[in-house]
């Protein structure tokens, strides 16, 4: 009777455990399938062919909505406690968490520009001879 009575008490939290587990591994799912979307080329790497017509959008607009849906998914992971979780769901938490913090962390220092870049030229080729090239076919540098 002790065993029955344990169990009923242990079910509540077996169940609360796998509930939270379903839940996280939704968020992974929708998580690999927003990139999917994102990423046309990705999903057609991956074997799907539902994104086969299209490309990446690289517009600004497009990109800040996908650092949005970024810092989305990284706060909904940060809300997520790993006590109670599968030691392989503990695992891909901290891995999703560090791989969005990289990918955000990378987007603040390296933000690409939306306009024409400027033009510098390396050390030693401000000015190249128009008539090396016509003869020799190397570039005389001056």
């Amino acid at each position: 009777m002790k065993s029955i009575g344990s169990l009923a008490l242990l079910l509540p939290a077996l169940l609360l455990g796998q509930n939270r587990s379903q839940e996280i591994h939704k968020l992974f799912s929708d998580y690999y399938e927003a990139q999917l979307k994102e990423t046309p080329e990705f999903a057609t790497r991956e074997g799907r062919s539902e994104y086969n017509h299209l490309l990446k959008d690289w517009s600004k607009p497009a990109l800040e909505r996908q650092h949005r849906e970024f810092e989305s998914y990284l706060s909904r992971l940060k809300q997520v406690s790993l006590a109670g979780l599968s030691e392989q769901d503990q695992v891909s938490v901290r891995l999703l968490r560090y791989q969005l913090q990289q990918i955000i962390e990378g987007e603040r220092t390296h933000r690409p520009s939306f306009g024409p870049r400027p033009r510098v030229a390396p050390r030693g080729l401000s000015q190249v001879q128009d008539s090396a090239l016509s003869e020799s076919g190397r570039i005389t540098l001056t």
